[in-house]
């Protein structure tokens, strides 16, 4: 029982991250261009921590303290790439037989392949649909969660 409250609690507090949309992050030096540099420097920049605090944090927050966990550097590539004007969206990730979830920020390319971020990682699939691209890494994923800019919860995905 207390397992499906911890889950249930996670799951509310990825879905309605209003705060960590709220505006666009000033912190993010203007000569990272692209997902791959943006990456790299959050890596050299930041430490990922796991389970940090249970807040969604602002970009802002993340990037001052140097430190978050996944949600929190989905939600710093999240606007960076809605600042360039890529659509994008952060997936909430819960795995078969773990009670952990984890979020990744998710965009389609020009080429019409999908890329995602997972911590300070880049992920260039290949996949031209979106759950391949997620299925190729996270084989064990049960339940795909999106999150929208407006912390609202959107579409929910489940394997069965």
């Amino acid at each position: 029982m207390l397992k499906k409250i911890c889950t249930v609690l996670l799951v509310i507090g990825c879905l309605f991250p209003a705060a960590a949309f709220a505006q666009e992050s000033d912190h993010i030096p203007a000569s990272i261009k692209t997902s791959q540099e943006l990456v790299d420097w959050l890596s050299e920049e930041c430490s990922f921590e796991f389970g940090l605090n249970d807040r969604w944090q602002s970009s802002s927050e993340t990037i001052r303290s140097g430190k978050g966990d996944c949600e929190d550097f989905a939600t710093v590539v999240s606007e960076f790439m809605t600042g360039r004007g890529i659509d994008n969206d952060v997936l909430i990730i819960k795995f078969k037989g773990m009670n952990i979830s984890h979020a990744v920020c998710v965009w389609r390319t020009e080429k019409g392949t999908y890329n995602f971020t997972s911590n300070s990682k880049l992920f260039r699939t290949g996949a031209r649909d979106m759950l391949d691209a997620i299925g190729k890494y996270y084989p064990d994923w049960i339940m795909l969660t999106f999150t929208g800019r407006s912390g609202a919860p959107g579409k929910v995905i489940a394997r069965k």
